[in-house]
């Protein structure tokens, strides 16, 4: 998906406002009125706008900034929602960036409504990114074990014959193996699992960072990284290099 990088600072802009500490008196007004017209520059100048375009091929990577827009502000209007409506409406005749961008979008602002569509990309798509946002999105309504399971056999299929024809690529193994653990969560008390994730055979070839974090993420973890052939680094002496990692992020994704 582009993005758009005059999109990014007016999101950020429009967050930073947000985040002013209103306790000072004297710029309490001036930061309300900034942020109340940074809002409404962005719903006019960017989700609006853009959706008022005809959804061609050549448009949609407008459509796209406006889904952005729309899943950090959460913004919704009966306009709005009609436009995302025939989105869906159309869907399959879309390309497989655009069909990503809008399943995030209904992942995060339309729950429980695009299941059709969701169940329709499950079926007939090859991508594993898109595969996996779209089983996200049923199972976040959804999380019965039968769904479960079904979603499941069908990522581990996906990836069997991704790899048969030699199209398996990295990325797809991690994000298919992840929908598929995510699924069907691993014991935590299986020892068996950490002798596979540091076994020089995971993986063969690349270059890998472990990252170990805690169920809080207010509070930093580390990564340690392996390389190609195997090798975890070093600072010497034996002892593995290894840096702190801060993986929480604005959204809490």
């Amino acid at each position: 998906m582009k993005r758009n990088w005059a999109i990014a600072i007016l999101i950020f802009c429009f967050h930073l406002c947000n985040a002013q500490n209103d306790s000072v008196i004297y710029f309490k007004g001036a930061i309300t009125e900034k942020r109340t017209r940074q809002y409404k520059n962005i719903v006019n100048n960017i989700i609006n706008k853009n959706l008022s375009l005809n959804l061609v091929d050549s448009t949609e990577s407008n459509w796209e900034q406006a889904f952005d827009a729309l899943e950090v502000l959460q913004y919704k209007s009966p306009w709005v929602n009609g436009k995302i409506e025939t989105v869906f409406d159309s869907i399959s005749k879309r390309t497989v960036g655009f069909q990503q961008a809008a399943m995030t979008l209904a992942y995060a602002n339309y729950p429980r409504i695009f299941h059709d569509s969701a169940w329709m990309l499950i079926y007939t798509t090859e991508n594993a990114k898109l595969f996996a946002i779209s089983s996200e999105y049923i199972v976040q309504d959804d999380p019965s074990e039968i769904i479960k399971v079904k979603l499941e056999v069908m990522a581990g299929r996906m990836q069997a014959a991704l790899a048969i024809q030699n199209k398996l690529t990295v990325a797809d193994s991690l994000i298919l193996s992840g929908l598929i653990n995510h699924l069907d969560p691993p014991d935590p008390n299986d020892v068996q699992l950490l002798p596979e994730l540091f076994s020089p055979n995971f993986l063969p070839g690349q270059t890998v960072v472990i990252s170990f974090q805690r169920s809080n993420r207010n509070y930093p973890g580390i990564a340690i990284v392996r390389d190609s052939s195997g090798h975890f680094e070093q600072l010497g002496y034996g002892i593995p290099f290894s840096c702190s990692i801060f993986p929480s992020s604005l959204f809490n994704v």
